[in-house]
Formats: structure tokens, C-alpha cells, sequence
């Protein structure tokens, strides 16, 4: 019998307030991640980033992926404090692995001493290869790192202020280039960026850095 009954749908049209005025009336700001979370997909941006929705996570015997993500780029920063033009690095890997620990902290990890050294010594293996392909590209382009720090960039924009912080801008004589670590295989392409405005992170960064830099 209940299916006799004519439901009610849902609105097909959301009203979204407008976004808040920085201090002192200057535009809203939007965040890099934000916009390359709408440009991958605006339903799951919308929800994350306006709704403030999220999913519920249990602590397991795996780092989250993002506690990952994170421990991996502090972890890298410190190497890269070290790094010659060669592309050798004047840091053990371990003691790189426990200053990023330390820093980021491993959300989400049950506390097992085993399952601590099981998830590390996963991590020296992805910094094992990051060192690796670091070195290939050292020799290769002969870049020097400008910016490993944290050093915000800005863009006005249609109304809008658009801030991110890379995670590396380098140099040499031909330019400038934007570098963001991504600890996933999925990586965009630029085609995908340039002609179909997919993950728009790179791009925004490149414009901005660019125009702040000079």
C-alpha cells in the first residue's frame, strides 16, 4: 500500500547565500582546493565546501588518506631543505619520515606499535621513489627550489579571490615551475586542464604565481 502514496520530491533547486565579505568589505575568497573540487566534481564540492558535509570516519590499521598525504608532504619538505643542484639530499629519509610525523600526526591510525612500523616503513618506500624520480629531475632541468615553504598566493577574480598554497614553485633560466605532490596515481593531464577546465589547481597557481612573482 505504501506504494499508492505520491511522495513529495525533494527541491530540484538549492539557494545558496552569498558568500561572506572578507574584513574591511574585500571580495570572498575561495580556496585552490575548492575550485579544483568543483571542477572535478560541483555536487561533492557543493556538499563538502558550502554544506560543510563530510563522512564519518572509523580509526583502522592504515593512515587515512589524506594524514597520509600530509605526513608524505612534510616529509618532503624536509628533504628538500637539504637538496643540492645534483639532486642529493643532506638527510637520512628516516629522520625526514619522523619530523613529518611529528608534524602532520597520523589521524586515523589505531595505536599499535606494529601497525606504526607496518605504515612507516610503507612511507620510506614512497619517499624512496620520490628521491629517486627527485634526482632524475634535478639533472634534468636544473631548476633550483624557490619557494618549499609556505607562502600564499592570491588572484582577484571576477569578483572573487581565488588563495592557495603551492606546495613548490622552482626556477631556472627558462621560467617558473608549479609542482603540487599528489600521493595517488590519478593525476591530471594538461590537456584536461587547458581545453576542459578539469582540476583547475595547477592552473590557478601557475596564473597566480606568475603575476605575485613576476
Amino acid at each position: 500500500a505504501s506504494y499508492g502514496a505520491v511522495r513529495p520530491l525533494p527541491p530540484q533547486e538549492v539557494q545558496l547565500s552569498a558568500l561572506p565579505l572578507q574584513p574591511g568589505g574585500e571580495a570572498p575568497e575561495i580556496t585552490a582546493t575548492a575550485i579544483d573540487s568543483y571542477s572535478r566534481c560541483p555536487f561533492q564540492a557543493l556538499a563538502y565546501h558550502r554544506w560543510r558535509l563530510w563522512d564519518v570516519r572509523e580509526p583502522d590499521a592504515e593512515l587515512w588518506p589524506d594524514a597520509r598525504g600530509n605526513i608524505l608532504h612534510e616529509a618532503v619538505k624536509v628533504l628538500l631543505r637539504t637538496r643540492d643542484e645534483e639532486g642529493n639530499f643532506g638527510i637520512s629519509l628516516q629522520a625526514a619520515l619522523d619530523e613529518g610525523w611529528k608534524q602532520a600526526r597520523p589521524k586515523g591510525l589505531i595505536h599499535s606499535e606494529r601497525a606504526e612500523k607496518y605504515v612507516k616503513s610503507r612511507l620510506l618506500l614512497t619517499l624512496e621513489k620520490f628521491c629517486e624520480k627527485e634526482k632524475e629531475y634535478a639533472l634534468r632541468s636544473r631548476t633550483r627550489v624557490v619557494v618549499n615553504e609556505d607562502v600564499s598566493l592570491r588572484l582577484e577574480l571576477d569578483g572573487v579571490t581565488l588563495v592557495g598554497t603551492p606546495d613548490r614553485i622552482d626556477e631556472n633560466s627558462e621560467g617558473i615551475f608549479i609542482l603540487d605532490y599528489k600521493s595517488t596515481s590519478s593525476v591530471p593531464k594538461g590537456k584536461e586542464m587547458l581545453e576542459k577546465g578539469y582540476r583547475l589547481q595547477l592552473p590557478f597557481y601557475a596564473l597566480a604565481a606568475r603575476k605575485q612573482l613576476g
